[in-house]
């Protein structure tokens, strides 16, 4: 199977097109995992809210969870869902550090208001600048991973080969 040509990164975009968005935000997080798992599982991916990831920090190990964490025979594919303006760095941390082939960041973007001096390209390149970073700082495992980066309200997504 063509990692370009993966359900879940279909699914994904499919679901980010189609969300309404006018809820708040934990609504929001929960619901767009939600329906991302019954429709991977749906399509005979083994998937886990919350998956518990064990990743390395600056002086110690650290724990957390990754978002969305499927599996199939043929890939591994791990999603974190961030409502802000950039993924946090542990996200991009977790996914990096762990055994997915495709990693896939959804970061919330900009619709207006307070945010208007910012714009979506300046965001697209301010959250692959943290990704290289994190790749920098503890990446040992992350190479040959595909990371889609996708901004959430303008349904735009960016893939990066790392």
């Amino acid at each position: 199977m063509s990692i370009s040509n993966s359900p879940i990164v279909r699914n994904v975009l499919l679901t980010c097109m189609n969300f309404k968005t006018r809820k708040k935000e934990a609504w929001v997080h929960n619901a767009f995992l939600d329906k991302i798992k019954r429709d991977l599982e749906g399509s005979g991916f083994k998937v886990v809210r919350e998956y518990a990831i064990a990743y390395p920090g600056d002086y110690k190990q650290l724990y957390g969870k990754i978002d969305l964490y499927a599996s199939s025979k043929d890939i591994n594919v791990c999603l974190e869902f961030d409502f802000g303006l950039h993924l946090r760095y542990k996200s991009i941390q977790k996914m990096l550090t762990s055994n997915a082939h495709v990693c896939v960041g959804v970061y919330r973007g900009i619709n207006g208001g307070i945010f208007q001096t910012y714009n979506n390209k300046r965001l697209f390149f301010e959250n692959k600048e943290r990704i290289a970073s994190v790749k920098e700082q503890f990446g040992a495992g992350s190479l040959g991973k595909t990371f889609y980066l996708i901004n959430f309200l303008n349904k735009k997504i960016s893939v990066l080969h790392l």
